[in-house]
């Protein structure tokens, strides 16, 4: 089994540009550096949309969809190394992000015990490739 799928340019969001980064002062300022989803998110789970793009590459049989449901845990340092590797937040000044990044581990820390349980969900698409 073999998947595809392309990346349409309008489903991926606008790059932050580092000259000009959100103004933040505090995780409360910004709910876009911990929200999820977002349009790559719906562009994944638009299953008639993908199934079609692949499909009309005439290289695959018929496409399945698949939703894996999984349980991340994620200790204070865990998340704070996860949320430092979003585009979001490396786009902010480097003194910024630090200061931010130290408030989400020490939210993890005091708010959650120490330790962070959050659903994801990965999808994939699987086709044979004809031929």
């Amino acid at each position: 089994m073999c998947s595809s799928a392309s990346v349409h340019p309008a489903s991926v969001p606008r790059p932050i540009d580092r000259d000009d980064p959100p103004k933040v002062a505090s995780l409360a300022d910004a709910p876009q550096l911990v929200a999820e989803g977002g349009a790559a998110s719906s562009y994944a789970f638009d299953a008639r949309g993908r199934i079609e793009e692949i499909t009309q590459t005439g290289s695959f049989g018929p496409v399945e969809q698949h939703v894996i449901r999984w349980e991340g845990r994620h200790g204070p340092e865990d998340l704070r190394r996860m949320f430092a590797t979003f585009s979001p937040w490396l786009a902010l000044p480097d003194g910024l992000r630090e200061e931010l990044l130290d408030d989400v581990a020490t939210l993890a820390r005091n708010q959650f015990a120490g330790l962070v349980v959050r659903p994801y969900q990965t999808v994939a698409y699987l086709a044979q490739r004809l031929g």
